[in-house]
Order: structure tokens, then C-alpha cells, then sequence
């Protein structure tokens, strides 16, 4: 008997070494890490780079934006602040040229610079406070578009934890992969999250959104500084099909805009945008959805950019 448990032993440790080897080979943990902490909660720590399933390539430059071109004062080129969450940073699931940021370079053509400032999960408020620790971005910005899911404004996104923004490389890969991936799957209750929290927009963060914007059109010194994008989801998608409203803060980011001479573009009037653009949490946009968004604001931007 004895021998038996050590031969179950042996085959069951080397089993695990062989899984290990497998998953670090395949590329499965070589996703980005996050620092945690500071005015933003978290945010994907800067000069950062991989392949994750060693084919979906990522990036993250010297000011901790997702793109492969480090920041690097200009005013030679139209110079855009793209600002959102995961709908801007894209994800595991694409490669670079899939998301939405080198989409909107290709549409846009030309000399076009964009700096995507974008981490999974932020709203409004953990935006505004990037922008904050980076006024030399800000002033930088020949124009911005920024984007708007409902309750953008209703407070900072925390960090959800190491399962969903790891802040180091796990030192056993096999199990960080079961629990991150695979177990979410058998048991809905573990699932970190990741999407930016939701409720009704506070006062305070609603002037205080509406002093940011105020900033970036006066850092910008142009009529057109921006634009503000409304971003619904496939439920809110529907809602704006039935002719409702979808956004309870409408009126006010209506108001913002007006005040600083910005647009409002809303993708639910858009024909091109339906349901076929989302990947199947019915948040994100799939491949299709960043090339029709990336289209949807090119065409809006363009005239502003001339």
C-alpha cells in the first residue's frame, strides 16, 4: 500500500508539474498586472507588454495607456484623447488591431495620434482622476472623446481584486487559470466582476465632471474640443429601440455639453449599432462592434478634426 500512495504520488506531482509547464507555455498568464492603490483605485501598470494564448497582443506605454506608442509631447498632429473603461482598452479576447483604439487611428487615417486612456472597470470618476495626475497629457490634447455608460458618475470603480486585475504574476499558474477562468463557470458566485459600478450620479461628481470638461476645452483651445459618446448596453439598446430613455443623467450631461460647446453622440440612434456589436455579456463590443464604432465616431469626429 504503500508503494501504491507513493506511485499516485509521483504520478499526481509530476501530472501537476507537466499542467504547469503546459499552461506558462500556451501563454495563458501572460495578461497585464495592476497597480493598486492611489487617487485611480488601480490602473495597469506602465511599459508593459505580451501575448496572451501567445496570440492576442497588448500593450501599455510609459503613462500607463494601452497602446504600443509611448507618450511623447506633440502638437504636430491631431493629438485625441480617447478616455473610457474596457470598451476602450479592449481585452484579452483581441489582438491589438482589434480594439477599438488602433481601429479608430485606421479610420481616422492620416497622421492621426491617439492616446487611449482606458483601464477595465473605471468609470467617470476613476477617469477624472487620472486626468488629474497628468496634466501634461491634458495639455497635450488637440481635441477628446470620451466615453458614457449609465452611471458613470455615481462613484469610483474599486480595485476587484486578484482574480480580476492581478497585481503580480501568480507563482502557480495552473490554479490562478482554474480560478480565474474556470471556476466563474461552475460557480456563477465567484466571478469578480470587473464592470464599472452602477447607481444614480452624485452632485459632487457631476460638478466635478462638468469642471473636468472645462479644463480639457480650455487646455484644447479650439471650438470643437470634443466629444462626449453615450454607450448603452444590449439590454439599454433595447430600451432606446422602444423610443425610451435609457440614460437617467441625460439631461445633465446634455447641459455640460451645451455649457462647454461639446457634442453628444448617442450610439443607441445609430442604426449600424445593434446587437450583432456585442460579445455575449451584452456589454463589451465583439470585433465587428469596434470596427462599426470605430466608424460611427470617425464620421462624427472627422469635421471637427479639419
Amino acid at each position: 500500500m504503500r508503494w501504491v500512495a507513493l506511485y499516485i504520488t509521483v504520478i499526481g506531482s509530476v501530472g501537476l508539474v507537466l499542467c504547469e509547464i503546459f499552461v506558462r507555455a500556451a501563454g495563458a498568464v501572460d495578461f497585464p498586472i495592476y497597480d493598486v492603490g492611489g487617487p485611480t483605485a488601480y490602473i495597469a501598470h506602465r511599459s508593459q507588454r505580451g501575448r496572451f494564448l501567445n496570440r492576442n497582443d497588448w500593450y501599455f506605454n510609459n503613462e500607463n495607456m494601452p497602446t504600443p506608442r509611448d507618450w511623447s509631447a506633440t502638437r504636430r498632429a491631431p493629438s485625441i484623447l480617447l478616455i473610457g473603461n474596457s470598451i476602450v482598452m479592449g481585452g484579452d479576447v483581441f489582438r491589438q488591431r482589434e480594439k477599438l483604439p488602433a481601429r479608430l487611428a485606421n479610420t481616422l487615417g492620416g497622421s492621426v495620434l491617439i492616446w487611449p486612456i482606458a483601464t477595465g472597470g473605471w468609470t467617470e470618476v476613476n477617469e477624472m482622476a487620472y486626468l488629474a495626475q497628468h496634466p501634461e497629457v491634458v495639455a497635450n490634447a488637440t481635441y477628446f472623446a470620451w466615453e458614457y455608460m449609465s452611471g458613470g458618475l455615481s462613484g469610483a470603480t474599486p480595485w476587484a481584486g486578484e482574480y480580476v486585475f492581478p497585481s503580480r504574476r501568480p507563482i502557480y499558474a495552473t490554479w490562478y487559470v482554474f480560478r480565474r477562468y474556470v471556476a466563474p463557470r461552475l460557480l456563477p458566485a465567484l466571478h469578480g466582476g470587473g464592470l464599472p459600478v452602477r447607481g444614480a450620479a452624485s452632485a459632487a461628481n457631476l460638478r466635478e465632471f462638468d469642471g473636468r470638461l472645462g479644463e480639457l476645452t480650455r487646455a484644447i483651445h479650439r471650438p470643437e474640443a470634443g466629444v462626449i459618446w453615450l454607450y448603452p448596453s444590449a439590454a439599454e439598446l433595447r430600451v432606446a429601440r422602444a423610443h425610451r430613455e435609457w440614460l437617467p443623467e441625460r439631461q445633465q450631461l446634455m447641459l455640460m455639453a451645451g455649457r462647454h460647446g461639446l457634442r453628444v453622440v448617442d450610439l443607441g440612434a445609430f442604426n449600424q449599432w445593434n446587437e450583432t456589436c456585442y460579445r455575449g455579456d451584452g456589454v463589451h463590443p465583439n470585433v465587428h462592434g469596434n470596427e462599426i464604432l470605430a466608424y460611427i465616431l470617425a464620421e462624427q469626429m472627422k469635421p471637427e478634426l479639419r
